[in-house]
């Protein structure tokens, strides 16, 4: 949902730049009517989905109807944010945290599922006879669940860091409802963009490789072709438009680059067709197009009436209370409703209103208690009214009623006991009251009771979907507890009986304490109850083999093959991992024991003394001095900006004196430790493959073959960009600051070699795949002439991108610029912004089309050598060859993300950036240039066996050599 966000002008920070009233009003038109129509087409196919058994069976359609209900969801919040940005332009925090968290997740799972669609799509046609086994009801549910997971795994840790970093005083404030706005912290930003690659190649994968399958299915069985071609059309138009919104701050940025005067219309025309007009798509790629679908919704559209009118004539005939009695029951239930929920809202109001309950714990937990309530009331008086009034309803939404009923009424008794114990810590640990109740642990102890609540009600849920067939959940059925979870009742008991048990037992034992708390006041008793309440929080996380039996039999019925694993997972999870939160909970909530291991990890990154302030290098410096050296580094002036501002924020006092921090360097030793690694894996890396180009050109039979063409084109390459890497190394240690005419021909050079090689990798993988699937004509169509015209090609794709960065370096940059001296980083000799921009854009493109072209032909190879192959042998030497690629293509491709990869190590180990970034060049550069002999030469039999007589040679000329001069 970036697209709504707050459209500042460019010339001041405090201007808004907002539409005009006639604009606003035909924005917001526009905006509702298409969701209006959208969801009004969904609404229909959704209603064709439930009043037919025909779809309920089949996962397709089943998958389906998810993407469109995911669509309307995301129609609806899109809409609603829309609306609600330009009518009170911001909003509550945490509600605007709400509505972000859906919007993300729904707008997460669209791709996700078209890719699952895909892959039913494959099995059909692919393995038609394994299609009824493989793609099951069950199934389909699950791999939806999956689907929520993974968007889930995206926005979640957002949240948990917002509410880790934040201050309480934040989510009771008002901002422009956007992601950006309420997840604040800046490494989210590179979290999200990892996420969003991931996604994008993920996706990708899937939707090629399913659909050139079924194409050449559909053309092998003489298949109905151009029908599968139009679909493959309409999946990859429908999946470009959602990938869209991946980079739609990319585009947002790029076009009003272009544009400045038109940033509104510019945010306005994106959105529209990011996020709204894909889900139009939808309705009619997978449901009008479909013929049982299309057919059985026309006749539902003409017998509609005809429908009604025997619902409510068999509803006539129903034994049901008198229509005045009726009355009077809900009119007084509806009437208690309102006037507690009043009763309770203005307690709510009161509590909002005022700061001071904010910020105590004890007004926390009674104002959840009163949420509680009124959620607990307001589903009791629904669910009351929609008995009378429709009798029967739909199971799976009765059970969503019923399970956030179920949850809010365990809730009231929890609530109780943790109010319970906060009264007894106030009165028996006065003193440490404020270190023990604080605010993040009153949410969290909310949470643990919604927790709580939840197991007692997620065994009936678990064992409803296993019992119950699917036709069930479609159903209709007066909507009560009992009716719905029928086998439930005996352990509903035990759960009623276990937390009331538990609770009485806390209320008696808290209540009794507070009693008697004058007669036992010594504070080693305090302490020691103290300990028994962390010892009984851990025991809670052990209860869990209690359940243990129950969660492996749940999972052995959804994988009855998998006994063992789920065995030793089980273990691993709940007899080992509760164990592990010992040193957490009586370490690191020490005081004395925090204080150290804060100093430990802290003082690794920075060191503090009187002596060091004299010669101390100015603040402003610092991320200038910290950049060791690796050159290709790309996109660190955001996060060295970020570090820059906390080292001057940055204060620790020792001895009651304020001290600065100070970056460590790398000391002498450390820095002719680290050259002469380099220098010496340069050396070996050069040596063999100098050994491996004399061999190529020795040897007549390697110049006519593509293969070793472009493997020797590889090794040279490698080795100009390791020399030129490591050459700049050295000079970021000795003369730290170069001339910039200088530095520009090595970056270049630099760049074009390190693009060189995944695309070099991907020609390669296209060979191999024509040698293996094409046999025959292998020969006419990988030609020498052909392989030193594609190694042309390589370089001027790798080339195109990155030589226009000279060019507008050229024409911003005055004369001067190029006769200074700076430190050899890209960013610091091409600094237009735009050019951040584009090499963004460029990484993404060069990183989805080369592994989608490695995976895709691969794949094919795999799938030929199970096919053709006699022997298991070539089979798998094959599958070696493809992990040995799949190896090297991860650590070339990891120089497309390494900034980011750095940040994410770097907020692990706080104190270790330069080691970091030592290690991060040796992976990402040197290291991947170690495998391309090894991949390519030496495994290879031909090479190998004209290799070692080379080195034969050699030794037999040396010892001549030696004899001679004996």
């Amino acid at each position: 949902m970036d697209m709504l966000r707050s459209e500042r002008n460019a010339t001041g920070p405090t201007t808004q730049a907002r539409d005009a009233l006639t604009a606003a009003v035909i924005k917001n038109v526009i905006t509702v009517l298409l969701c209006i129509c959208i969801n009004y087409i969904n609404g229909t196919l959704v209603l064709t989905f439930t009043r037919h058994q025909i779809f309920y069976m089949n996962p397709r359609y089943i998958i389906f109807i998810h993407l469109v209900i995911n669509d309307m969801i995301l129609l609806t919040l899109f809409g609603l944010i829309q609306v609600l940005s330009y009518i009170l332009f911001t909003l509550n925090v945490s509600f605007c945290i709400l509505l972000i968290i859906i919007a993300i997740l729904a707008n997460l799972n669209t791709p996700l599922t078209v890719a699952v669609m895909a892959v039913d799509c494959y099995i059909a046609i692919c393995f038609p006879l394994r299609h009824a086994q493989i793609c099951t009801v069950k199934k389909s549910y699950l791999v939806i669940g999956l689907i929520w997971v993974m968007s889930g795994l995206s926005v979640i840790p957002d949240l948990f860091v917002t509410l880790g970093t934040e201050p309480l005083g934040f989510f009771h404030s008002r901002v422009f409802c956007l992601a950006d706005s309420v997840f604040r912290n800046p490494f989210l930003k590179d979290k999200r963009h990892v996420y969003n690659i991931i996604f994008l190649v993920i996706v990708w994968v899937i939707v090629f490789f399913t659909y050139f399958n079924i194409l050449f299915a559909a053309r092998a069985a003489s298949a109905d072709a151009k029908k599968a071609r139009n679909t493959v059309l309409l999946h990859g138009f429908q999946l470009s438009l959602c990938m869209l919104t991946y980079v739609s701050n990319l585009i947002i940025n790029g076009i009003t680059k272009l544009l400045p005067s038109g940033v509104l219309a510019i945010r306005f025309t994106v959105s529209i067709f990011i996020q709204i007009l894909p889900r139009l798509i939808n309705p009619i790629v997978y449901g009008l197009r479909d013929k049982t679908f299309r057919k059985l919704r026309a006749s539902d559209l003409r017998a509609l009436n005809e429908t009604l009118a025997v619902a409510n004539s068999s509803s006539a005939v129903l034994g049901r209370d008198m229509l005045t009695t009726a009355v009077v029951k809900n009119v007084i239930v509806v009437a208690l409703c309102i006037t507690i929920n009043y009763i309770n809202s203005t307690l709510v109001h009161t509590f909002a209103k005022h700061e001071i309950f904010k910020l105590n714990p004890r007004y926390i937990l009674f104002i959840h208690l009163v949420v509680n309530d009124m959620i607990q009331l307001s589903l009791g008086g629904l669910l009351h009214v929609i008995s009378y009034i429709f009798y029967t309803i739909n199971i799976s939404f009765c059970c969503i009623l019923l399970v956030i009923s179920i949850l809010c009424t365990l809730n009231t008794p929890l609530n109780l006991a943790g109010m319970a114990i906060e009264c007894y810590i106030a009165v028996c640990f006065p003193l440490r009251y404020v270190q023990i109740c604080t605010l993040k642990r009153t949410y969290i102890l909310i949470a643990l009771i919604w927790g709580a609540s939840a197991i007692s009600i997620l065994p009936d849920i678990i064992l409803l979907v296993i019992v119950e067939p699917p036709d069930f959940f479609h159903s209709r059925m007066f909507c009560t507890r009992d009716m719905v979870f029928r086998s439930s009742n005996e352990k509903r008991n035990t759960s009623h009986i276990i937390c009331l048990v538990v609770v009485w037992l806390t209320l008696l034992y808290t209540y009794f304490n507070v009693l008697f708390a004058a007669k036992a006041a010594n504070a080693d008793v305090k302490k020691a109850r103290n300990t028994l309440l962390l010892h009984g929080f851990q025991l809670l996380l052990c209860m869990m083999n209690y359940i243990r039996a129950m969660f492996e039999s749940a999972l052995l019925y959804l994988f009855p093959l998998k006994k063992t694993a789920i065995v030793f997972s089980s273990f691993i999870f709940i007899q080992i991992m509760p164990r592990f939160l010992s040193p957490i909970v009586y370490g690191v909530r020490d005081h004395m024991f925090r204080r150290y291991l804060r100093r430990y990890l802290m003082c690794k990154g920075y060191s503090t003394g009187p002596g060091l302030h004299a010669n101390a290098p100015p603040v402003e410096g610092l991320c200038d001095r910290t950049r060791d050296v690796f050159p290709l580094t790309r996109d660190w002036t955001s996060f060295c900006d970020v570090k820059q501002s906390k080292a001057e924020n940055e204060i620790h006092r020792i001895g009651g004196e304020t001290e600065k921090w100070m970056l460590v360097r790398d000391t002498l030793t450390t820095a002719v430790v680290k050259n002469l690694i380099v220098v010496f894996v340069w050396l070996l890396l050069s040596y063999i493959n100098g050994s491996v180009v004399a061999t190529f050109f020795r040897h007549q039979v390697f110049y006519e073959d593509p293969r070793y063409i472009l493997f020797i084109h590889m090794v040279m390459n490698d080795a100009v960009q390791l020399t030129v890497t490591v050459l700049l190394f050295i000079l970021s240690y000795v003369y730290y600051r170069i001339n910039v005419s200088f530095c520009c021909v090595f970056i270049l050079l630099a760049v074009f070699t390190t693009r060189n090689t995944p695309v070099n990798l991907a020609s390669m993988a296209v060979e191999r795949y024509i040698a293996i699937c094409a046999p025959l004509r292998h020969a006419e169509i990988c030609t020498a002439r052909r392989t030193y015209a594609l190694i042309g090609a390589i370089w001027m794709i790798s080339v195109a991108p990155d030589i226009t960065d000279l060019f507008v370096t050229l024409a911003t940059e005055s004369l001067g610029f190029f006769h200074r001296s700076v430190f050899c980083l890209r960013q610091n000799v091409f600094r237009d912004p735009v050019l951040t921009f584009k090499r963004q854009v460029c990484d993404a493109l060069y990183f989805s089309c080369v592994f989608l072209t490695l995976v895709y032909t691969y794949l094919r190879i795999v799938f030929a050598a199970r096919a053709h192959s006699t022997d298991k042998t070539s089979a798998e030497r094959a599958r070696n060859t493809i992990l040995l690629h799949g190896v090297q293509l991860a650590m070339c491709m990891l120089s497309y993300i390494s900034p980011s990869v750095e940040v994410v190590l770097h907020l692990l180990f706080p104190g270790r950036i330069l080691e970091i970034r030592f290690t991060n060049y040796l992976v990402v550069y040197i290291l991947p240039r170690f495998l391309s002999p090894i991949i390519y030469g030496v495994r290879d039999k031909k090479f190998r066996k004209h290799l070692r007589k080379y080195f034969d040679r050699g030794c037999r000329v040396k010892s001549h050599k030696v004899g001679g001069t004996l």
